[in-house]
């Protein structure tokens, strides 16, 4: 349903205050708007208007307006009039959004994806499933407060981690086994993590690491410990590697390269992970 074999995190989100929107690489791009002008409360307003008196008796006292007032004012809670005087704004890469200029923009990183709440609901129905059949769903509806909105999903930074078996497997968290004591003296600590498949067909972490320039064990029984310290350190760090991949895939591929090798540990080149 969403191109991968396990289930990324969904949510639903409000277009009015979160503008999201996937680039071509299949990454989340979210910006943060100001909220709509019926969503502002007395609260709010009553908050923006004693941090103004506030300023304005400092500024009385000092002649000076407070340093970072405005600006937290601003990205905090801003007027209606100043808000909403204008009906939108165009960002840098051509889209028009309504409201205000947006409070924050941010590039997550984490590949995803979004579908309308009518696009979703049809997905679901090509699948089998139709929410509006719950009689909860329909009740909902009846009382109109089912939130029509879109969603959104997002499954991680595809750079820093592998997925097999519906676990995903992070570079920081090899990188722990890469560090113990039993491997750290044969090898630099740079590896290539990705996922291979064994001789059986079946998917398996693989790790392409480096060697030191000066060995104190023979390679076959660095790839062992390797491989062996590694697998400890994922079922001890990773729960969903310890209860999704099975225990004839947890034991990690590992291939052995010389140190500087020249096609994958280049000297004075940053490695991929």
């Amino acid at each position: 349903m969403f191109g991968k074999d396990r289930l990324p995190t969904l949510l639903q989100y409000d277009p009015n205050v979160r503008f999201i929107q996937v680039t071509e690489e299949g990454t989340i791009l979210l910006t943060a708007l100001d909220a709509a002008p019926e969503e502002k409360n007395e609260e709010d307003d009553a908050m923006r208007q004693m941090a103004e008196e506030a300023a304005r008796e400092v500024e009385n006292e000092t002649g000076s307006w407070p340093s970072g007032t405005a600006m937290i004012q601003t990205l905090a809670k801003t007027t209606r009039e100043s808000s909403f005087s204008t009906p939108g704004h165009e960002t840098s890469d051509g889209f028009l959004l309504s409201g205000p200029p947006p409070l924050l923009r941010y590039h997550i990183g984490d590949s995803g994806g979004i579908k309308s709440f009518e696009e979703m609901l049809s997905t679901l129905k090509e699948h089998g499933f139709n929410p509006l059949d719950d009689p909860r769903v329909q009740d909902l509806e009846a009382r109109g407060v089912l939130r029509k909105m879109p969603f959104a999903w997002v499954f991680g930074r595809a750079h820093w981690c592998v997925s097999l078996y519906g676990a995903n497997v992070f570079v920081d968290q090899v990188m722990v086994g890469m560090e113990q004591a039993e491997i750290a003296p044969n090898v630099t600590g740079k590896f290539v993590l990705s996922v291979e498949d064994d001789e059986d067909k079946n998917p398996r972490v693989a790790l392409d690491v480096e060697l030191s320039a000066h060995l104190w064990q023979s390679e076959d029984k660095i790839r062992s410990k390797v491989a062996s310290v590694v697998k400890q350190q994922l079922l001890r760090l990773n729960s969903e590697y310890c209860n999704y991949v099975p225990a004839h895939s947890q034991e990690p591929i590992v291939h052995l390269y010389k140190h500087g090798d020249t096609v994958m540990f280049p000297p004075g080149v940053k490695h991929k992970w």
